[in-house]
């Protein structure tokens, strides 16, 4: 592992349910039986920490990251891989030729692949691109996908049954909000009660709870608390990502 990606996994993360499922997979596809498949997914709704936990696995299992991209074409796509493996291509080189390029660095390696946002793979035809990746290197690959990715892949069926495991990405937990409040705010001690508020208010969305514990940390700094619970917060309301309504005109 580089000295950059430890100090990612030591420093900025969390070890929240989603990233363990995320590092389960992948360990999955590493250290499967040869005579297994070695793509695993995990999918979910948006906001629960899905690229969080892709960055993650990266850092701690030496993965190679690759954020698929709704302008992403074929060309970019197998570009965009070579260039995240460090190979040195002729920029001239056919969509074919990178392609051979990088089964060839990953039948050496075995750098595991995860693809972020694999959903555009889908829209971009790309996937088949990812399929002819690991057979030509059976490399093991993580997907990470929105809530309808699997339904969607069900339409490559050579594909899909190359699937060695699923995960569904859970919803945010108390204890995974005690676990971001050490990580980002371990100045501040938030009540059980008031975690469990702010938990079922933002219905588990994990990007919401961080930006509701910064509000909460704001809170705290501009009254000098260090303990906060209901009677502090007082009847606030925490932000949950709705648009605000016009009020009424009543004359």
């Amino acid at each position: 592992m580089k000295n950059n990606d430890q100090q990612f996994v030591n420093t900025y993360t969390a070890e929240l349910d989603n990233v363990k499922k995320a590092v389960h997979l992948l360990n999955r596809a590493i250290h499967r039986p040869p005579h297994l498949p070695g793509i695993v997914a995990l999918t979910g709704y948006s906001g629960l920490g899905k690229s969080y936990a892709a960055t993650y696995a990266s850092a701690k299992l030496d993965a190679s990251y690759i954020q698929c991209q709704y302008t992403m074409t074929r060309k970019s796509f197998v570009w965009t891989v070579a260039d995240e493996l460090g190979i040195a291509i002729a920029r001239n080189a056919t969509i074919t030729e990178v392609m051979s390029h990088i089964c060839d660095e990953l039948h050496t390696t075995h750098r595991p692949l995860i693809f972020d946002e694999a959903d555009y793979l889908i829209d971009k035809s790309c996937i088949e691109l990812v399929r002819d990746i690991y057979e030509g290197s059976a490399t093991p690959i993580l997907l990470i996908g929105e809530e309808n990715f699997p339904r969607y892949l069900e339409r490559f069926e050579r594909f899909h049954n190359r699937i060695l495991e699923w995960a569904i990405a859970s919803e945010c937990t108390v204890g995974d909000a005690m676990l971001l409040t050490d990580l980002y705010y371990p100045h501040i001690d938030i009540s059980d009660e008031l975690m469990h508020h702010l938990v079922r208010s933002v219905h588990g969305v994990t990007r919401r709870v961080v930006v509701n514990l910064d509000h909460i940390n704001e809170h705290c700094n501009l009254h000098g608390l260090a303990n906060i619970g209901m009677a502090e917060w007082g009847n606030r309301a925490f932000w949950t990502g709705d648009a605000p309504k016009r009020p009424r005109f009543v004359a």
